[in-house]
């Protein structure tokens, strides 16, 4: 049985609820696949679905923060933002499919007279790769949960979802899939569009292995990431597994910019490094400084504004816990200065921060999930040396930052860091992850498990789309968008050209 649970009051919430069969599992995967045909859900009912599901979550938005609440302990004002952004990323998917761009519609006509042999009618256009498994997060119950951009961007491709709830927000997940059913249904498509799983790894474990499943979307630890991938690999037609896995993003502070404006970064890192108790994927887990006085009147300031911060309630126990023994393991590594200790009661944690000298550190930090920041102070000598040896240590990450002064600093710290991320930031802080069409939130492994894709933004379809050509087929056996019967206006590139 599952139940939830409140972190802020430490209480039971709700009913129980049953985790999944494999039988039930087995039976929503094959309804997902037998709900769409070879091209997809239609595209005329995608746009409309999209736009119906985004219409369903805001006009129940009261009702479903309020049980957010409950059932997380979030704070209302983030749920209702996070809310907004889910709901606009239906819509921002609806334009998208509506634009048609996303699905590469080629036409290359045929060149009956070309010699020495003639060209055959080729038409390409990339279609959905069919039912997809995705996870939902603990830290977004709305944004990366059950109507997350994961789900959303797999309805943009045509693909039917079978959904994971998190186990942190089983309820407040089968709410938000109840919604989701009720779009369909409104719209004319088949309720099986959508399957809800409840349950743990085992239940997560058996969906993925379903032979109807032909991708997997997953935000979360890098332990979980790195199982579900591998079980993904060893099935006997392997699939893709998209996982974003979390990440350290770390932090260059050249010294100009420590010298000049200290305060300010001492103030943006800690708001950064607290917000929503730390438990975002962009959290700012390793800052690099340039060693010396400033650098210690810096950390002095950190440690101040740190030690200050009360605790504040976290997702759930399993992941406070785990904040817990990183803390723990962190700390008692060879080297570490304690700056701030965390305290915390139940679910509910402060801030911590650890500092290294850069010679002693010989390998990897693990992420901390939650509050908790490490420094390591860099010789100004060999700062850029010292800087790219700890990043090649880390490997891939989800954002870089570099705080310097525009000109040799900016050149120095995009070349430190453009191998190893995904996004770069210049003079900002990493956590807040706009939904647009530039945004790239994925980066290199481990960070997540395909570089070339991003889970957030418009982009996010191209997960969930695979292209295939068509030689020498039949008018009447043409898609829309490759025929005359264009209705969304998707464009086509002819002969080189677009229309």
């Amino acid at each position: 049985m599952i139940r939830s649970h409140n972190p802020a009051t430490n209480l039971a919430f709700g009913p129980e609820i049953t985790p999944s069969s494999h039988g039930e599992i087995a039976s929503r995967c094959q309804a997902a696949q037998a709900a769409i045909g070879p091209w997809g859900t239609p595209l005329g009912l995608r746009v409309s679905l999209m736009e119906s599901v985004a219409e369903h979550l805001q006009s129940v938005k009261q009702e479903l923060v309020a049980f957010a609440q409950e059932e997380t302990g979030l704070p209302e004002a983030r749920l209702n933002g996070e809310l907004d952004r889910t709901a606009n990323q239906w819509r921002i998917f609806a334009k998208f499919v509506q634009e048609g761009s996303c699905f590469g519609a080629t036409i290359d006509p045929a060149l009956p007279d070309r010699t020495p042999l003639p060209r055959p009618d080729l038409r390409m256009i990339k279609i959905p790769l069919g039912p997809v498994a995705v996870f939902g997060a603990s830290n977004f119950p709305f944004a990366f949960s059950v109507a997350g951009g994961d789900t959303a961007s797999a309805v943009a491709a045509g693909c039917p979802v079978v959904i994971k709830a998190n186990p942190a927000h089983p309820q407040l997940s089968q709410k938000v899939f109840n919604l989701l059913v009720e779009a369909s249904r409104d719209v004319g498509l088949p309720e099986s569009l959508f399957g809800l799983v409840q349950g743990g790894a085992r239940e997560g474990l058996a969906l993925v292995q379903d032979p109807a499943i032909q991708g997997v979307g997953f935000t979360g630890s890098q332990r979980a990431g790195l199982a579900l991938w591998r079980a993904c690999q060893n099935l006997p037609i392997p699939i893709p597994c998209f996982a974003e896995m979390g990440s350290l993003n770390p932090i260059l502070v050249f010294p100009s910019a420590l010298t000049t404006r200290k305060e300010a970064l001492a103030e943006g890192y800690v708001s950064s490094l607290t917000l929503g108790v730390g438990q975002f994927c962009t959290n700012p887990g390793l800052l690099l400084l340039p060693e010396g006085e400033d650098a210690e009147a810096f950390l002095n300031l950190v440690a101040k504004r740190l030690g200050e911060t009360a605790p504040a309630p976290m997702l759930s126990p399993a992941i406070s816990h785990g904040c817990e023994d990183g803390w723990k393991a962190l700390s008692q590594r060879e080297g570490a200065r304690v700056l701030v200790a965390p305290s915390g009661d139940g679910c509910s944690l402060s801030p911590g921060l650890a500092a290294f000298q850069s010679q002693a550190v010989v390998d990897s930090f693990e992420e901390v999930f939650g509050p908790i920041g490490i420094v390591v102070t860099l010789p100004k000598d060999s700062f850029t040396q010292e800087a790219s040896r700890i990043l090649r240590l880390h490997q891939g990450q989800l954002t870089g930052t570099i705080h310097g002064e525009e000109g040799e600093e900016t050149e120095l710290g995009l070349s430190l860091l453009m191998p190893f991320v995904g996004r770069i930031v210049w003079n900002g802080w990493p956590t807040g992850v706009e939904v647009t069409h530039a945004m790239q939130h994925g980066g290199p492994f481990p960070a997540t498990t395909d570089a070339r894709f991003t889970s957030v933004g418009p982009h996010a379809i191209d997960r969930w789309l695979r292209p295939i050509s068509l030689q020498n087929l039949p008018a009447s056996h043409w898609p829309p968008e490759l025929g005359n019967g264009n209705e969304l206006g998707i464009r086509r590139r002819v002969g080189g050209q677009m229309e």
